[in-house]
Protein backbone atom coordinates (compact mmCIF):
# COMPACT_ATOMS: atom_id res chain seq x y z
CA UNK A 1 0.00 0.00 0.00
CA UNK A 2 1.49 3.34 -0.85
CA UNK A 3 1.94 5.68 1.68
CA UNK A 4 0.31 8.66 0.55
CA UNK A 5 -3.08 5.74 0.80
CA UNK A 6 -1.42 5.09 4.79
CA UNK A 7 -1.48 9.00 5.50
CA UNK A 8 -5.15 9.00 3.88
CA UNK A 9 -6.42 6.18 6.56
CA UNK A 10 -4.35 7.71 9.37
CA UNK A 11 -6.16 10.67 8.51
CA UNK A 12 -9.82 9.60 8.75
CA UNK A 13 -9.04 8.04 12.52
CA UNK A 14 -6.88 10.87 13.69
CA UNK A 15 -8.11 14.17 14.75
CA UNK A 16 -8.45 16.83 12.03
CA UNK A 17 -6.17 19.50 12.25
CA UNK A 18 -7.50 23.17 12.09
CA UNK A 19 -4.42 25.96 11.83
CA UNK A 20 -6.10 29.72 11.83
CA UNK A 21 -2.37 30.64 9.74
CA UNK A 22 -0.09 29.21 7.08
CA UNK A 23 2.67 29.45 9.77
CA UNK A 24 2.23 26.79 10.67
CA UNK A 25 0.00 25.14 8.27
CA UNK A 26 -2.36 22.11 8.99
CA UNK A 27 -0.72 20.50 6.19
CA UNK A 28 2.72 20.68 7.99
CA UNK A 29 1.48 19.45 11.58
CA UNK A 30 0.02 16.46 10.66
CA UNK A 31 3.00 15.12 8.59
CA UNK A 32 4.60 15.23 11.97
CA UNK A 33 1.83 14.17 14.09
CA UNK A 34 1.42 11.23 11.73
CA UNK A 35 4.86 9.38 13.36
CA UNK A 36 3.70 10.66 17.04
CA UNK A 37 0.45 9.14 17.64
CA UNK A 38 -0.66 5.30 17.05
CA UNK A 39 -2.59 4.61 13.82
CA UNK A 40 -5.69 2.61 16.12
CA UNK A 41 -7.90 3.59 19.59
CA UNK A 42 -7.50 7.31 18.31
CA UNK A 43 -11.07 9.23 18.54
CA UNK A 44 -11.91 11.70 15.93
CA UNK A 45 -12.16 15.19 16.66
CA UNK A 46 -11.03 18.39 15.86
CA UNK A 47 -7.59 20.22 16.99
CA UNK A 48 -7.71 24.22 16.58
CA UNK A 49 -4.27 25.88 16.53
CA UNK A 50 -4.15 30.05 16.52
CA UNK A 51 -0.80 32.69 17.25
CA UNK A 52 -1.02 33.54 20.67
CA UNK A 53 1.43 36.19 22.21
CA UNK A 54 4.94 34.72 21.78
CA UNK A 55 3.70 31.22 20.56
CA UNK A 56 0.64 29.02 19.89
CA UNK A 57 -2.91 27.96 21.46
CA UNK A 58 -3.86 24.48 20.89
CA UNK A 59 -7.89 23.79 21.30
CA UNK A 60 -8.31 20.32 21.18
CA UNK A 61 -12.13 18.46 20.70
CA UNK A 62 -12.73 14.90 20.72
CA UNK A 63 -16.47 13.71 18.92
CA UNK A 64 -18.49 12.05 20.86
CA UNK A 65 -16.39 12.41 24.18
CA UNK A 66 -16.70 14.78 26.75
CA UNK A 67 -13.67 15.87 26.40
CA UNK A 68 -11.77 19.25 25.65
CA UNK A 69 -8.61 20.81 26.35
CA UNK A 70 -6.67 24.10 25.58
CA UNK A 71 -2.66 23.92 25.89
CA UNK A 72 0.21 26.41 24.99
CA UNK A 73 3.34 26.34 23.67
CA UNK A 74 5.94 28.94 23.63
CA UNK A 75 7.64 28.61 20.33
CA UNK A 76 9.46 31.07 18.04
CA UNK A 77 8.22 32.42 14.33
CA UNK A 78 9.97 29.52 12.37
CA UNK A 79 7.63 27.30 10.63
CA UNK A 80 8.48 24.31 10.79
CA UNK A 81 9.71 24.57 14.67
CA UNK A 82 5.98 25.82 15.58
CA UNK A 83 4.29 22.98 13.05
CA UNK A 84 6.48 20.41 15.31
CA UNK A 85 5.66 22.10 18.41
CA UNK A 86 1.47 21.81 17.44
CA UNK A 87 2.04 18.24 16.61
CA UNK A 88 3.68 17.22 20.40
CA UNK A 89 0.99 18.97 21.80
CA UNK A 90 -1.83 17.26 20.42
CA UNK A 91 0.14 13.73 20.85
CA UNK A 92 0.82 14.86 24.22
CA UNK A 93 -2.98 15.37 25.55
CA UNK A 94 -5.13 13.89 22.82
CA UNK A 95 -7.26 10.89 24.18
CA UNK A 96 -5.92 7.36 23.38
CA UNK A 97 -7.51 3.89 23.96
CA UNK A 98 -10.55 2.84 25.75
CA UNK A 99 -8.89 3.96 29.37
CA UNK A 100 -9.47 7.59 28.08
CA UNK A 101 -13.05 7.13 27.04
CA UNK A 102 -13.72 5.70 30.24
CA UNK A 103 -12.52 8.53 31.92
CA UNK A 104 -14.01 11.17 29.27
CA UNK A 105 -17.88 9.57 30.11
CA UNK A 106 -17.43 9.00 33.55
CA UNK A 107 -15.51 12.03 35.11
CA UNK A 108 -15.13 14.91 31.97
CA UNK A 109 -12.24 17.09 32.33
CA UNK A 110 -12.39 20.64 31.28
CA UNK A 111 -8.17 21.73 30.95
CA UNK A 112 -7.70 25.34 30.87
CA UNK A 113 -4.52 27.03 30.18
CA UNK A 114 -3.63 30.41 30.60
CA UNK A 115 -2.14 31.95 26.99
CA UNK A 116 1.83 31.82 26.66
CA UNK A 117 3.54 34.31 29.08
CA UNK A 118 3.88 37.93 27.65
CA UNK A 119 6.04 39.21 30.35
CA UNK A 120 7.20 42.88 28.65
CA UNK A 121 5.56 44.99 25.84
CA UNK A 122 6.05 47.58 24.29
CA UNK A 123 3.84 49.80 21.72
CA UNK A 124 3.64 53.09 19.95
CA UNK A 125 0.36 54.48 18.81
CA UNK A 126 -1.29 57.65 17.82
CA UNK A 127 -4.93 58.95 18.96
CA UNK A 128 -7.12 61.72 18.63
CA UNK A 129 -8.09 63.82 21.60
CA UNK A 130 -11.36 64.67 21.32
CA UNK A 131 -12.32 67.22 24.46
CA UNK A 132 -14.44 71.00 24.83
CA UNK A 133 -11.86 72.83 22.57
CA UNK A 134 -11.76 70.78 19.33
CA UNK A 135 -10.15 67.76 18.35
CA UNK A 136 -6.28 67.57 18.75
CA UNK A 137 -4.22 64.43 17.43
CA UNK A 138 -1.50 62.93 19.73
CA UNK A 139 1.17 60.73 20.32
CA UNK A 140 1.98 57.97 23.08
CA UNK A 141 4.52 55.47 23.96
CA UNK A 142 4.15 52.85 26.76
CA UNK A 143 5.83 50.10 28.65
CA UNK A 144 3.43 47.27 30.40
CA UNK A 145 4.67 44.34 32.18
CA UNK A 146 2.34 41.40 31.99
CA UNK A 147 3.15 38.56 34.08
CA UNK A 148 0.85 36.37 32.05
CA UNK A 149 -1.42 37.49 29.25
CA UNK A 150 -4.46 36.93 31.35
CA UNK A 151 -3.82 38.43 34.29
CA UNK A 152 -2.87 41.94 36.39
CA UNK A 153 0.04 43.89 35.00
CA UNK A 154 1.36 47.58 35.15
CA UNK A 155 1.73 49.93 32.47
CA UNK A 156 3.55 53.19 32.34
CA UNK A 157 3.14 55.79 28.90
CA UNK A 158 4.17 58.89 27.81
CA UNK A 159 2.34 61.32 25.13
CA UNK A 160 1.78 64.51 24.23
CA UNK A 161 -1.34 66.16 22.67
CA UNK A 162 -1.15 68.64 20.07
CA UNK A 163 -2.16 72.52 19.81
CA UNK A 164 -5.95 73.05 20.80
CA UNK A 165 -8.02 76.31 22.48
CA UNK A 166 -10.04 79.00 20.67
CA UNK A 167 -10.82 82.88 20.94
CA UNK A 168 -10.83 84.57 23.74
CA UNK A 169 -11.32 88.45 23.93
CA UNK A 170 -10.13 89.82 21.22
CA UNK A 171 -7.29 87.34 20.45
CA UNK A 172 -6.42 83.36 20.15
CA UNK A 173 -5.48 81.33 23.18
CA UNK A 174 -4.07 77.74 22.60
CA UNK A 175 -2.94 75.31 24.45
CA UNK A 176 -0.80 71.49 24.11
CA UNK A 177 -0.23 69.22 26.78
CA UNK A 178 2.80 66.31 27.60
CA UNK A 179 1.31 63.83 29.85
CA UNK A 180 2.72 60.16 31.79
CA UNK A 181 0.38 57.91 33.17
CA UNK A 182 1.18 54.93 35.87
CA UNK A 183 -1.30 52.08 36.73
CA UNK A 184 -2.06 48.76 36.51
CA UNK A 185 -3.75 46.59 34.36
CA UNK A 186 -5.95 43.61 33.50
CA UNK A 187 -5.73 41.60 30.28
CA UNK A 188 -8.33 39.04 28.98
CA UNK A 189 -7.98 37.83 25.75
CA UNK A 190 -8.01 39.55 23.29
CA UNK A 191 -8.97 42.75 25.52
CA UNK A 192 -7.15 44.91 28.33
CA UNK A 193 -8.21 47.50 31.30
CA UNK A 194 -6.30 49.79 32.47
CA UNK A 195 -6.30 52.73 35.18
CA UNK A 196 -3.47 55.28 35.75
CA UNK A 197 -3.14 58.41 37.50
CA UNK A 198 -1.93 60.95 35.26
CA UNK A 199 0.90 63.88 35.42
CA UNK A 200 0.92 66.45 33.05
CA UNK A 201 2.19 69.93 32.08
CA UNK A 202 0.91 72.08 29.56
CA UNK A 203 1.71 75.14 27.30
CA UNK A 204 -0.52 78.10 26.64
CA UNK A 205 0.02 80.34 23.81
CA UNK A 206 -1.95 83.86 23.11
CA UNK A 207 -1.99 85.40 19.87
CA UNK A 208 -3.68 88.76 18.17
CA UNK A 209 -3.17 90.47 21.54
CA UNK A 210 -1.54 93.61 21.93
CA UNK A 211 1.44 92.35 23.86
CA UNK A 212 1.43 88.09 23.39
CA UNK A 213 2.45 85.72 25.85
CA UNK A 214 2.88 82.19 26.75
CA UNK A 215 2.57 80.17 30.33
CA UNK A 216 3.10 76.91 31.49
CA UNK A 217 1.13 75.10 33.62
CA UNK A 218 1.11 71.72 35.86
CA UNK A 219 -2.29 69.25 35.92
CA UNK A 220 -3.02 66.38 37.73
CA UNK A 221 -5.61 63.85 36.87
CA UNK A 222 -7.13 59.92 35.97
CA UNK A 223 -7.33 57.84 32.81
CA UNK A 224 -9.39 54.45 32.07
CA UNK A 225 -8.62 52.80 29.00
CA UNK A 226 -10.08 49.87 26.80
CA UNK A 227 -7.93 48.05 24.36
CA UNK A 228 -8.52 45.28 21.70
CA UNK A 229 -4.98 43.72 20.28
CA UNK A 230 -4.71 41.06 18.31
CA UNK A 231 -1.68 38.56 18.25
CA UNK A 232 0.44 38.17 15.50
CA UNK A 233 3.48 36.37 16.32
CA UNK A 234 5.64 38.81 18.39
CA UNK A 235 3.59 42.26 17.30
CA UNK A 236 0.11 43.17 18.69
CA UNK A 237 -1.67 45.96 16.53
CA UNK A 238 -4.62 47.41 18.89
CA UNK A 239 -7.79 50.04 19.17
CA UNK A 240 -7.81 51.98 22.14
CA UNK A 241 -10.34 54.07 23.75
CA UNK A 242 -9.42 56.43 26.89
CA UNK A 243 -11.09 59.06 29.05
CA UNK A 244 -8.88 61.46 31.05
CA UNK A 245 -10.44 63.56 33.82
CA UNK A 246 -8.54 66.66 35.13
CA UNK A 247 -10.53 67.34 38.55
CA UNK A 248 -8.58 70.83 38.84
CA UNK A 249 -10.18 74.12 38.00
CA UNK A 250 -8.03 76.04 35.59
CA UNK A 251 -8.53 78.80 33.22
CA UNK A 252 -6.43 81.01 30.38
CA UNK A 253 -7.13 84.19 30.83
CA UNK A 254 -6.18 87.52 29.17
CA UNK A 255 -6.33 91.37 30.76
CA UNK A 256 -7.00 94.65 28.96
CA UNK A 257 -4.10 96.89 29.23
CA UNK A 258 -7.01 99.80 29.51
CA UNK A 259 -9.91 98.98 31.45
CA UNK A 260 -8.25 96.32 33.60
CA UNK A 261 -10.58 94.08 33.07
CA UNK A 262 -9.74 90.11 32.81
CA UNK A 263 -11.47 87.81 30.19
CA UNK A 264 -11.35 84.24 31.02
CA UNK A 265 -11.61 80.65 29.26
CA UNK A 266 -11.72 77.28 31.20
CA UNK A 267 -9.53 74.56 30.72
CA UNK A 268 -11.57 71.11 29.88
CA UNK A 269 -11.97 69.05 32.95
CA UNK A 270 -12.41 65.97 30.76
CA UNK A 271 -11.56 64.58 27.15
CA UNK A 272 -11.72 60.97 25.33
CA UNK A 273 -8.78 59.89 23.32
CA UNK A 274 -9.61 57.30 20.50
CA UNK A 275 -6.40 55.71 19.22
CA UNK A 276 -4.46 53.18 17.42
CA UNK A 277 -1.02 51.42 17.57
CA UNK A 278 1.46 48.30 17.78
CA UNK A 279 2.70 46.78 20.50
CA UNK A 280 5.96 44.28 20.26
CA UNK A 281 6.26 41.84 22.93
CA UNK A 282 10.14 41.48 23.45
CA UNK A 283 9.99 37.98 25.61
Amino acid sequence: MSSAVLFALWLAAHPTIASNSDCPSSRDIESHLSVLLPNDDVPSGTATISAAPNGLLVDLRAENRAFRAQRTVVVGGDCEERARAAAVVIATWWPVGTAGIERAETKPEVFVARESPRRFDVSAGGFASVGSDGVAPGARLEAAWLPWAQSFGFRLSVGGTGWQGGSLGQGQAHWMRAASEIGPTYSRGVLRLDGSVVASLFRIQGSGFTVDQTSTGVSVGASAGLRAGWAWNQWLPWLELRAIWWPQSQRIYVTDLGTGLQTTRPMPHAELQLGAGIALSLF
